[in-house]
């Protein structure tokens, strides 16, 4: 009996292969794009501002070689499909010529102390970075884009005043790490430091001490060009998944 051969190919006909590709990143791209806002309730406090200076002008600039990197990409169920990038994976779709790739990795925690004579602390930590990858393949070439973005916000609260037997004298929120309080030398001239919570004294508008920091980033995208390699039968993407080039030279 002759087998029949159904038409198979046809179902990714318009789909440029997949498999092993060799990636060439331009890392010649500005620096990370970041902001950041800080929001408390000490009272007198302030966020300094960095001083300009017209007396200098400084200019730097880098160009650094791509780096090389080889990735597996495989199909899956429907317009879904994987990048598998060293050890990293990005899930995302692929329809067409058009592949996109994305993964956010995250991380929230919480931390809280409470003593029976009236002192409690909490924190909440949020952060998470995102990396997109978009490729137009035509054939067995392409080209397209890398871009990463990243942010985080810790918010803490505290008793402003608590009593002597909780055994602290000095609170835990880090004020002094981002705001600031005018205050006088022994000699009477004012001087600028940076904040604190103490025990004994109200430092905060409220009976419970805050803040809260907000910092995130957007980086510029990183060009990619694409070119897909078959390699001799036998060999996979584990005996090149380490390989490449690293960006600019080491040391320098």
């Amino acid at each position: 009996m002759r087998k029949l051969l159904f038409a198979a190919p046809l179902l990714t006909a318009c789909s440029p292969d997949m498999g092993i590709w060799m990636l060439r990143v331009n890392v010649d791209v500005a620096e990370d794009e970041c902001t950041s806002t800080v929001e408390h309730n000490v009272i007198g406090g302030f966020i300094e501002e960095e001083a300009a200076s017209d007396d200098w002008v400084e200019d730097e600039t880098t160009e650094s070689s791509e780096q090389i990197a080889f990735v597996e990409i495989h199909e899956g169920a429907g317009d879904s499909c994987v990048l598998i990038w060293g050890s990293d994976t990005f899930p995302g779709t692929c329809s067409g010529g058009n592949w996109s790739f994305e993964w956010t990795k995250e991380r929230n925690s919480e931390e809280s102390r409470t003593h029976a004579l009236g002192y409690a602390f909490n924190k909440v930590a949020n952060a998470n970075s995102s990396t997109t990858i978009n490729l137009n393949i035509d054939g067995d070439y392409g080209s397209g884009g890398l871009t990463t973005s990243s942010s985080s916000d810790s918010i803490w609260s505290e008793s402003d005043m608590w009593a002597e037997g909780v055994g602290m004298q000095g609170g835990q929120i880090p004020f002094s790490a981002f705001v600031s309080i005018q205050r006088m030398d022994p000699e009477g001239n004012p001087s600028v430091v940076g904040a604190a919570n103490s025990r004994a004294n109200a430092e905060c508008s409220q009976s419970d001490c805050s803040l809260t920091v907000v910092e995130s980033c957007v980086g510029d995208e990183y060009t990619i060009t694409a070119n897909r390699y078959i390699f001799d039968e036998g060999v996979g993407y584990g005996d090149y998944d380490s390989t490449g080039q690293t960006p600019g030279m080491a040391g320098m």
